[in-house]
């Protein structure tokens, strides 16, 4: 009897710990399916005119800076025929900075966003950089003007005749290794159009330009790449530069040798603006088709891609812009109707 009872017990003993080591494992599985699957949640978007300009804004771009009045604050760039700035406190109201008064180039078409300027914080100074009407890359700092003043004043520190004939895209930049890179496509490099060039500093002021990394590699993308730094890593996401518009990812330990990958299931559209949130890499780009949806694209670990449109309502013109900022990511789109408004939308998670 005594020895029936002592092999029940151990049989049930065995089946709770097999069912609770079974539960442990599921659980552990449905977290890293919830952690892998991360998509920032909008609220709901607002509209605005760019302040100070006169008119509709084709692009945009924003970065979170130092402000006067408050640590930080949000300043955006859009292309209006030229540069204009304008600062906000909030992501949701905003006012007018300078103007950097340079023509830009702007050429929308389907598929290829071309108008969008980019903007990056360097050495506590914000950084502007777009494609001019003569194809050349043009660079510009920031000062904070302060006196209870939160706008910035401008000042041109580079204007780069790029080789290949030129620009062919709108340029993205990042900071990476204490070294400021900006990644653009050239109009040819040995016979390939979009071939992508590279431009960096370590100061600010001084900038050297190479395709020997990223131009050697063959590969080229028709419009503004998406780029951010996660786990000590350089990432760059872009659009095929054909007809297919599958996801290329790309990784880089130093910013000059990089590692090449194609997603042949996952599509994108326009050019594609990425940050680093809650362990996850997101960026948002165009749906392909024309339709034009929003769409957002997350992956815990630069290689594994999750996809999600963020609103049947939400439309868009070119390049959404996202940018991390009070503990939450802040979006600001064009909508594709024309109607001459941006929109800003917050996640706080």
């Amino acid at each position: 009897m005594k020895s029936t009872v002592i092999r029940s017990y151990k049989t049930t003993l065995t089946s709770r710990v097999v069912r609770l080591v079974a539960m442990l494992i599921a659980t552990t599985l449905l977290r890293s399916v919830a952690s892998a699957q991360y998509f920032p949640t909008f609220g709901p978007s607002y509209a605005s005119t760019v302040p100070g300009a006169s008119g509709a804004p084709s692009g945009v771009a924003n970065t979170t800076v130092p402000a006067y009045s408050q640590p930080t604050e949000i300043l955006s760039v859009f292309n209006v025929g030229y540069p204009a700035t304008a600062n906000s406190l909030d992501g949701y109201n905003y006012t007018a900075s300078n103007g950097i008064y340079v023509q830009m180039y702007c050429d929308a078409t389907q598929h290829a966003d071309r108008c969008t300027p980019a903007i990056t914080t360097f050495n506590g100074h914000p950084y502007i950089s777009f494609r001019d009407t003569s194809n050349q890359l043009q660079i510009w700092r920031g000062d904070l003007i302060g006196n209870g003043s939160d706008s910035y004043s401008w000042t041109q520190v580079g204007v780069i005749g790029v080789s290949g004939g030129g620009m062919n895209t709108s340029p993205q930049m990042v900071v990476f290794n204490n070294t400021m890179f900006i990644i653009y496509g050239l109009a040819n490099l040995n016979g390939i159009t979009n071939a992508l060039s590279e431009t960096y500093t370590t100061d600010g002021v001084n900038f050297s330009t190479t395709t020997s990394g990223l131009g050697s590699l063959t590969y080229a993308a028709p419009t503004q790449v998406g780029l951010s730094v996660f786990n000590g890593q350089l990432y760059m996401v872009t659009q095929q530069n054909n007809s297919q518009r599958h996801l290329f990812y790309w990784s880089s330990g130093d910013g000059f040798n990089w590692t090449i990958n194609e997603n042949y299931s996952l599509y994108v559209d326009s050019g594609l603006s990425m940050v680093t949130y809650n362990n996850n890499l997101v960026f948002a780009t165009k749906q392909n088709n024309n339709q034009d949806h929003l769409y957002l694209f997350s992956s815990p670990d630069g290689s594994t891609w999750y996809v999600q449109q963020q609103s049947a309502l939400v439309h868009i013109d070119t390049t959404p812009a996202i940018t991390t900022y009070n503990g939450g990511i802040l979006l600001n789109y064009i909508d594709h109707s024309g109607n001459g408004y941006f929109y800003s939308a917050f996640a706080s998670y």
